[in-house]
């Protein structure tokens, strides 16, 4: 009886202490969240300080913006929250990152993306994110510049009125134009 009750205890403090650990250990849910905060502190304490010491581009050159990229601490916000939809679009093109960060569809740890935290000879600084896809469009991805320039705001209204289909007046017509589309 006595050696019944001395394993009773052994193992029943033995399961109890596995079952602490257990407890204790993050799991993947817990280490993500870890992640995502640890980001979003490090992200918002390198932004105050690049803005309390003034070191924010307001005026970027071509040659700047080609010797500069993009913070790694920054990529990885931008990767930790926005859309799924959106991060599998910049796989195919660099170009997309740059159509994504115009239409202001990618967000960081810090919410919408006003400006890029860019690293350059070793120098962090900050850049408003128009003016870099501006300067970027001037040596690279020309056809997204274009395309940008012609799905703007201001000349939207021209771009589709001079597409070659007939722009519907009437809920008939619109019908009638999705059903030949959907023939074609």
């Amino acid at each position: 009886m006595r050696l019944y009750l001395v394993f009773l205890i052994l193992f029943s403090s033995l399961t109890f202490s596995q079952t602490e650990n257990i407890q204790k250990a993050p799991g993947l849910i817990e280490s993500l969240q870890t992640i995502v905060k640890d980001t979003r502190k490090k992200l918002r304490s390198q932004y105050q300080k690049l803005q309390s010491s003034q070191k924010v581009e307001l005026n970027p050159t071509l040659e700047m913006v080609q010797e500069s990229e993009i913070d790694s601490l920054f990529l990885k916000s931008i990767f930790l929250h926005s859309e799924k939809r959106y991060l599998e679009m910049i796989n195919l093109n660099s170009c997309h990152l740059y159509a994504l960060l115009e239409n202001q569809l990618l967000r960081s740890a810090l919410g919408t993306i006003e400006f890029l935290m860019m690293v350059r000879k070793g120098q962090k600084y900050l850049i408003r994110y128009d003016q870099f896809v501006d300067q970027v469009y001037k040596y690279k991805c020309q056809g997204f510049a274009q395309y940008s320039k012609i799905f703007s705001r201001s000349s939207l209204k021209k771009t589709v009125m001079s597409i070659p289909y007939p722009v519907p007046k009437t809920e008939a017509e619109c019908d009638s134009i999705i059903k030949d589309w959907k023939k074609k």
